[in-house]
C-alpha cells in the first residue's frame, strides 16, 4: 500500500469499481439517502464495466455517413420475470421507452451453419446433425436444444425432485406435467437442492451429466460424439471446458434459448451505466475518480476504512467493493482486514471465471442481406474458431424500412476458451488493421490485426457459402476484446463444481467485515452472466 495518503480525504461510502454493480449500488442508496457523501473509484478511463456500445459514423456507397452500433460487452437481455432486476432498473431510469426486439432470427430468413466441413440453413439443420455425427437414435431429427432438455428433463422427473417442482414456473410444450426452472431464484434451488443419482446438481459436471443422464426412453447418457456436437452447437464452450456446475451449465443455457424474446437498448446497452453515471453526477457529494486501481483496504483505528489505489487513500465510515472475482481476491491478498475469516474466503473463490472475446467487424454495406444470403439478424453458428456471429437489424422498429436497408453494417464475432484463444493468437500477428476511410478508432477500443481480419473474412466466407472468386467487402473498421485480459475483467462468473452457493455464498459473501465493508457483484449474484 501507498504510504503516503496525503489525498485520504473523509466520505461516508468509498465504492470501489464503476461497472453497473458499483453504479446500482450507489443510486440505490443515494436514492434512499441523498446527502451521502461518495466516491467512486474506477481503473478504467470511463464507468460502465462490461458493458460498452461503440457507435461509428460509416459512409455509405454514395458517401453519405450513418450510424453503426456494436456491444463490446453484454448485448441483450430477457424482458419481465425473467430478468427482473434489469427490467426494472432500465424503467426507473427512464429507457423503458428505448428498449427494442434483440431477435436471433426472423421470419423469412434462414440462419447458417458450418460444422465439419459442411455449410447449411437452418431450415435443415436437424436432418443434417445425424450426418455429420454418429446420434444415436433418440437424438436425430433435433436440435441441440431439444437433446439438452431431455437431460434436464431426466433430472426433474426422478421421484425425489417432484417436491421441487412444486416450486418451478416455466412450461414445456410437449411436456405439460413437468415444471422447469424459470428465473434465478428458481434455478438456484434447481442446482442445490435437486438431485440425479443421489447427487445435488452443484456436485455434477456437465460434461459428467451428459455421459450418466438419463434420457427420454430409458437410455443412459450420452455419446462423446453427442457432446461434441452439442459443445459447437450451443454457441459457447464454457460449460464443458469450464469448472463448473452442471446446474449452472443448465441454467446459461435455458436463460437463453433459441425462440426467447430478447430485447436490446436502441442507443446500446451502455445507455444503462451513462443513465446511472448522469444521475450520480447530479447529486451534490458525489465524487467519480478514473484511473485508479484500488490496491487494498485497512482498518481505521475507532471505526472506519481506509481504501488504497495506486493513487493515494480515501477514507469512509463503510466501503462497497464493487469488484468482480479476480479483482477481488487481488484486493484480499493485500488487505488483513479481509483475512483470516474462512467463510468469506470460500464464498469468493466459489466462483469461476469465464473467459471470452468479441471481434466487431463494420462495412459499409450490409452484404449479408438481400442477396442470396438474406440475413437480417440473429446468430449463426459454426465449429471453426469464428464460434458465433451475430448480424443485427438496423431498424428493429420498423421492420419495412430495415428490410430494405443495405448500407453500413457490423457483424459482431463471440467466442469463448479454446476459440478465444484461437483468436489471440492471430492478434498476436501483423500490425493494428488500418480503416480505409480514415475512420479513428473508437474510444476504448483495441483494433484488430490484420491476420486476424483476413482471418475471420476467410472463415465467413465458408460461413455464408461465398466462393473464393466473391469476397465479402472489406472492413471499413475492427475491434478486438478479450474478456479476462489485460485490464479488462472477465466476460461472467459461473459457480464451480461442489459449491452450494443458498449456503457457502449468500450468507458470508455480502458482509465480510460487519457493519462496514459490503461486496457486491455480479460474480456472486444468482443472475450470473
Amino acid at each position: 500500500m501507498p504510504a503516503n495518503s496525503s489525498t485520504a480525504a473523509s466520505y461516508d461510502l468509498v465504492i470501489a469499481g464503476a461497472g453497473v454493480s458499483g453504479l446500482f449500488a450507489a443510486w440505490r442508496l443515494l436514492r434512499a439517502n441523498p446527502g451521502l457523501r461518495v466516491v467512486s473509484l474506477e481503473k478504467l478511463p470511463c464507468t460502465g464495466g462490461r458493458l460498452q456500445t461503440t457507435i461509428v459514423q460509416v459512409a455509405d456507397r454514395q458517401g453519405h455517413p450513418q450510424s453503426v452500433k456494436d456491444e463490446e460487452g453484454g448485448m441483450r437481455f430477457r424482458g419481465g420475470d425473467e430478468m427482473p432486476f434489469i427490467n426494472t432498473l432500465v424503467k426507473a431510469l427512464g429507457l423503458e421507452g428505448d428498449k427494442v426486439p434483440f431477435l436471433m432470427e426472423l421470419k423469412g430468413t434462414l440462419q447458417r451453419y458450418h460444422f465439419r466441413g459442411t455449410a447449411f440453413t437452418s431450415e435443415n439443420a436437424n436432418a443434417m446433425w445425424s450426418q455429420l455425427y454418429k446420434l444415436a437414435p433418440g437424438d436425430t431429427n433435433q436440435s441441440a436444444a431439444g437433446v439438452l432438455l431431455g437431460v434436464l428433463l431426466g433430472v426433474l422427473q426422478a421421484t425425489e425432485n417432484w417436491q421441487y417442482q412444486q416450486q418451478f414456473h416455466g412450461t414445456v410444450h410437449d411436456h405439460p406435467d413437468t415444471k422447469i426452472p424459470s428465473g434465478a431464484e428458481e434455478w438456484q434451488i434447481f442446482r442445490n437442492r435437486c438431485t440425479f443419482g443421489g447427487t445435488t446438481m452443484n456436485q455434477w459436471g456437465f460434461w459428467a451429466l451428459l455421459r450418466w443422464a438419463r434420457l427420454p426412453g430409458g437410455a443412459t447418457g450420452l455419446s462423446s460424439e453427442c457432446i461434441e456436437w452439442l459443445e459447437h452447437a450451443i454457441g459457447f464452450m464454457g460449460p464443458t471446458q469450464a469448472f463448473i456446475n452442471a446446474g449452472e451449465s443448465l441454467q446459461i443455457i435455458f436463460d437463453f434459448p433459441a425462440k426467447a424474446e430478447f430485447i436490446t437498448l436502441a442507443r446500446g446497452m451502455q445507455s444503462i451505466p451513462n443513465n446511472l453515471e448522469t444521475w450520480l453526477r447530479s447529486q451534490p457529494n458525489v465524487t467519480f475518480r478514473f484511473g485508479e486501481q484500488v490496491q487494498g483496504i485497512e482498518a481505521v483505528p475507532g471505526g472506519g476504512v481506509t481504501v488504497y489505489t495506486d493513487a493515494g487513500g480515501y477514507t469512509a465510515a463503510q466501503t462497497i467493493l464493487a469488484l468482480p472475482h479476480a479483482a477481488l481476491a487481488a484486493v484480499i491478498a493485500k488487505s488483513k482486514m479481509l483475512q483470516g475469516n474462512a467463510a468469506f474466503s470460500k464464498a469468493v473463490d466459489s466462483v469461476q471465471d469465464m473467459f471470452l472475446s468479441k471481434i466487431g467487424l463494420y462495412y459499409d454495406q450490409r452484404w449479408w442481406h438481400g442477396n442470396a444470403i438474406n440475413l437480417s439478424c440473429g446468430a449463426n453458428f459454426t465449429d471453426l474458431p469464428l464460434g458465433s456471429v451475430y448480424c443485427f437489424q438496423q431498424y428493429p422498429k420498423d421492420l419495412v424500412r430495415d428490410a430494405s436497408y443495405d448500407g453500413p453494417a457490423a457483424l459482431t464475432i463471440y467466442n469463448d476458451y479454446d476459440r478465444a484463444a484461437f483468436w489471440m493468437e492471430m492478434q498476436n500477428l501483423g500490425g493494428p488493421y488500418q480503416s480505409p476511410q480514415g475512420i479513428a478508432q473508437p474510444a476504448n477500443t483495441q483494433a484488430a490485426s490484420t491476420v486476424l481480419v483476413a482471418e475471420a473474412t476467410r472463415q465467413l466466407m465458408a460461413l455464408f457459402s461465398l466462393p473464393p472468386q466473391v469476397p465479402p467487402p472489406t472492413p471499413v473498421l475492427s475491434t478486438f476484446r478479450v474478456w479476462g485480459a489485460g485490464q479488462y475483467g472477465h466476460g461472467y462468473h459461473q459457480y464451480k463444481i461442489g459449491f452450494d452457493d443458498m449456503k457457502d455464498v449468500d450468507p458470508h459473501i455480502w458482509n465480510p467485515v460487519p457493519g462496514t465493508v459490503f461486496v457486491c457483484n455480479e460474480s456472486w449474484s444468482p443472475e450470473q452472466g
